[in-house]
């Protein structure tokens, strides 16, 4: 009884936020996507301070700044979370579920997944950007971890990129679904940091930590395959839809059919 209470509670919780999230896109657009750039904001600002830790930690022991880094990344999901910002990867869950249910049309789901996901790589630029004008420029040369990441990230096949898309959205939605379950905010906030630092450890491909790591390099003077960039930026996106969409939106939703919020 106590967990049907617990996952109609989750459904119920996703029904508001979709109708706040499709409200805020339908009345007032320009607001919503402030909300979408901030996301790619509050998640490019740690991926700035977690590649710097891991260049000065693992000068000596690479695997121990990759620790760091990954934990401080984690604090991105949290401002979003806490902070009302819009991130597509989420919304993928979100959105899969509300056409599901019928809270929203396909059509809408996926024009606002779209949406969403230019304007957080809008937000991930203008953090790049300033890194680029600031102090910290420097730390972000041909021989910054930034740049044997984001070889690493390129240099994948297809198929390798596609799956490790979907493994990173089925982490980043079990931390945001896993989240609406616990009640203490403490709980949450590690909830959150060990499901985050889980996928960015094992490096796999989140569309939007991806536009954050390419905005910094490029901005800092690294040179980049444009074409490999953006084969990467969108296999990983189709990815992400798979894992965020289908496994953790589509599958809830289904496993949940005996629960509120079904519109006829």
């Amino acid at each position: 009884m106590e967990t049907k209470q617990r996952d109609t509670g989750m459904m119920q919780t996703i029904a508001s936020a979709v109708g706040k999230k499709v409200e805020t896109y339908d009345t007032h657009k320009f607001r919503y996507i402030v909300r979408c750039i901030l996301a790619g904001i509050y998640l490019t600002l740690p991926t700035v301070v977690g590649i710097m830790a891991w260049d000065t930690v693992g000068a000596g022991a690479p695997h121990i700044g990759k620790l760091f880094y990954a934990s401080i990344f984690s604090f991105g999901l949290m401002m979003i979370i806490f902070l009302n910002a819009e991130l597509a990867t989420s919304n993928m869950m979100y959105f899969f579920t509300a056409a599901h249910r019928k809270w929203t049309s396909w059509g809408k789901a996926l024009q606002i997944i779209v949406v969403c996901t230019l304007m957080n790589l809008v937000g991930a630029l203008i953090v790049g950007f300033l890194v680029g004008q600031s102090s910290t420029v420097a730390s972000f040369g041909a021989d910054s971890s930034i740049m044997s990441v984001i070889d690493g990230k390129l240099s994948k096949d297809i198929w390798t990129l596609f799956i490790d898309g979907i493994l990173a959205n089925i982490f980043v939605n079990i931390a945001i679904m896993g989240q609406m379950r616990l009640k203490n905010e403490v709980a949450k906030i590690l909830f959150i940091l060990f499901i985050i630092f889980l996928f960015v450890y094992a490096g796999f491909e989140h569309v939007i930590a991806n536009f954050s790591l390419m905005s910094i390099a490029f901005f800092a003077g690294n040179s980049m395959n444009v074409g490999a960039v953006l084969v990467n930026w969108l296999v990983a996106f189709l990815g992400n839809i798979v894992g965020g969409g289908v496994v953790m939106g589509l599958t809830y939703s289904w496993l949940n059919k005996d629960t509120c919020c079904f519109r006829d």
